[in-house]
């Protein structure tokens, strides 16, 4: 079974990336990685957070902002700073 899903929500998802993407290099900017201990295993991603650093993006990361928790474990048992 196949299921038509609207575009306009792809369209916005589309249109933010595109801002974000366009505006690191010349604005400040924070961001705030939620993932899991899968996603942070993965060989690109110590890479990928060097080279949002070395654009100027400050990183709200690592174990004192936030605990690295297996996938699929149940929500948090904290708030997002």
């Amino acid at each position: 079974m196949r299921i038509a899903l609207p575009n306009w929500p792809w369209a916005l998802l589309t249109t933010a990336l595109t801002v974000v993407c366009e505006s690191v290099a010349t604005m400040p900017m924070i961001i705030f990685p939620r993932v899991n201990a899968a996603h942070a295993r993965q060989p690109a991603w110590s890479d990928q957070l060097d080279r949002l650093r070395s654009a100027g993006v400050q990183l709200i990361c690592g174990e004192d902002a936030w605990p690295l928790r297996l996938a699929r474990c149940g929500p948090c048992p904290r708030e997002a700073p």
